[in-house]
């Protein structure tokens, strides 16, 4: 899954004429503004800040039409007559773009990738992620995204609907603004709609009461899901070692099932250890009560579970943001030698959320680990889509292989078994030849 960057188009004059110079020096003087302001938010109050900033703003006169055009604002204009009412110019100091009221040109909000704070002040605003938009994190729901529409509240009507490079009140209703210049993300067209239609944001005391109620129900069941649930809750850990350094102390917390797994993270930072996530699975093996954990890096690593049927194995996919639902749940088929050594091939896959089908081959290679046993063999796993490879780490335990995969520096993969109120067991880090052992009490 790939992040898509913001780029910017520029439509800077190329000639030195009198309207080509008049061009210049407008951004000469916002070169200045946007310095000083910049300053101002950092507070620094020192001699030389006058100096730098007229060398800053000349320099903007004399730069290249390159250097013009990635600095290139993006105008929110009228539909009805084309007249432009905002503006985002990106700050000099920072490159995050600042919203800019084209009366007056005053800069009234400053984006960050999902906060946007006052200009003065820099007090949040609001914090906008893929799904809504909440004055702080654990806030209510103002505004929700479902797809192309702007959603007031959780579950309201629809306010507003953005599909490139038009802003209306709805599907199919005639455009209110037009967007000129590169599509918005969420936080930009969030703080479009907040300077020009403040009302959406704001949700009346029925509302209100019934998101809190709503927060509350969800609370209450998952604190009785917990008391039902042996493996969910704040373990303490009781010793810890292997590969990654200060692991002997600190807590490791299980949250409430979502779907079949769990989401798991391990807290060693009061010892000056890692802090990871990742994704848990309880399974019951040969009689015994067994948790296997996927983790590392935070939000970066999911588990595969493969059972495994002769040559061929069937695996669900388990990413860190699991949440219940079905659709980010992943499915990949396997075809290869019965012996688990060797090359497979992906028969059948859909990879979590998007449900995208994919194909390829996986390599699955027994890995020699001092102490490991028959009874958690341990496996190096690679996944091969054409040049591109990425890789896992996997252990076998009766039908199952167990796979842990990820794109940050720590891939993890451990084995824990319950007993009377504690759990202990082995892990592994894809990299290295030693295996870690964990023991934790609840």
């Amino acid at each position: 899954m790939n992040d898509h960057l913001f780029t910017a188009e520029s439509s800077i004059c190329r000639v030195a004429s009198p309207s080509g110079l008049r061009s210049r020096f407008s951004e000469f003087k916002r070169g200045l503004r946007f310095l000083n302001l910049g300053f101002k938010r950092a507070v620094m109050k020192i001699p030389t800040v006058h100096a730098f900033t007229l060398a800053f703003g000349l320099s903007l006169v004399f730069m290249s039409d390159s250097s013009l055009r990635a600095a290139s604002p993006t105008f929110i204009e009228a539909a009805a007559n084309g007249k432009r009412l905002l503006h985002f110019f990106p700050n000099p100091l920072h490159g995050d773009p600042d919203l800019i009221v084209e009366s007056g040109n005053k800069s009234v909000l400053f984006m960050g990738e999902k906060e946007i704070t006052t200009y003065e002040g820099g007090k949040t605003v609001f914090v906008v992620d893929d799904s809504d938009v909440r004055h702080s994190g654990a806030g209510l729901v103002l505004a929700t995204f479902d797809g192309e529409d702007i959603v007031h509240g959780r579950r309201g009507k629809v306010v507003a609907y953005y599909h490139h490079p038009e802003i209306c009140p709805k599907n199919g209703a005639s455009a209110l603004y037009r967007v000129n210049g590169p599509e918005l993300t969420k936080a930009q067209l969030t703080a479009v709609l907040y300077t020009l239609k403040p009302e959406i944001f704001v949700l009346t005391d029925e509302e209100k009461a019934a998101q809190k109620a709503e927060i509350t129900k969800n609370q209450a069941e998952a604190e009785a899901i917990a008391r039902r649930d042996p493996i969910v809750g704040k373990w303490q850990v009781l010793n810890g070692h292997g590969p990654v350094d200060k692991i002997d102390a600190g807590d490791i917390i299980f949250s409430p099932k979502k779907g079949d797994a769990y989401p798991v993270n391990f807290d060693y930072t009061g010892a000056g250890g890692p802090s990871w996530s990742g994704v848990a699975m309880f399974k019951m093996i040969d009689g015994d009560p067994i948790v296997f954990a996927a983790y590392g890096t935070s939000k970066t690593v999911g588990m595969c579970i493969y059972e495994i049927n002769g040559g061929t194995l069937s695996g669900k996919w388990y990413p860190w943001y699991i949440d219940g639902d079905a659709k980010n749940v992943g499915t990949e088929e396997l075809k290869g030698p019965e012996s688990l050594d060797g090359e497979f091939t992906i028969t059948s896959a859909k990879a979590p959320s998007t449900g995208a089908a994919y194909t390829g081959t996986v390599s699955i290679k027994p890995e020699e680990i001092v102490g490991a046993g028959d009874r958690q063999k341990p496996y190096l796993v690679t996944w091969n889509f054409g040049t591109t490879k990425v890789q896992g780490f996997g252990i076998r335990t009766g039908k199952y292989l167990i796979v842990s995969s990820g794109s940050g520096a720590d891939v993890i993969l451990a084995k824990f078994k319950l007993q009377n109120g504690t759990f202990s067991g082995d892990w592994f880090k894809l990299g290295s030849k030693e295996m870690g052992g964990t023991a934790a009490m609840n």
